[in-house]
């Protein structure tokens, strides 16, 4: 009976680490998506010229959003996406100094849709499992 005991309560710690993982990247993932969000707004009011402050704030703040943890993604999460959501991240950084709004307004809907789908990936459904 002790066995059993153990047992059931090493696996309710286990599925309760699992279930706080995926909570807590969805909401560090909607964290990321609704500064990128804030981002794109202030981009598309500064469309002549994105080198503003404006722009750079606000990149800065989904940037801070995304390099706060990205070690961890690292950890858990397709190394190879994270990466080149990092990468996506130094072209915006890129554009936005050289003022090619069309780029930079390109590149932030491309990471925050993928920013989404890893959001959606987190949660386990039969597709994602098998």
């Amino acid at each position: 009976m002790k066995k059993l005991v153990t047992i059931s309560v090493v696996l309710a710690i286990v599925l309760a680490l699992a279930v706080s993982e995926v909570i807590a990247d969805a909401k560090r993932y909607s964290d990321i998506s609704e500064k990128l969000g804030n981002f794109v707004e202030v981009l598309n009011a500064n469309k002549d010229d994105i080198t503003v402050s404006e722009v750079r704030e606000a990149y800065e703040k989904a940037y801070d959003e995304w390099e706060k943890t990205d070690g961890l993604s690292l950890a858990i999460t397709n190394h190879n996406l994270i990466r080149a959501l990092g990468e996506k991240f130094v072209y915006l950084d890129t554009y936005i100094k050289t003022d090619a709004y069309s780029d930079a307004y390109a590149t932030a809907e491309a990471i925050i849709k993928t920013v989404n789908d890893l959001k959606r990936e987190k949660y386990p459904d039969i597709s994602n499992i098998f």
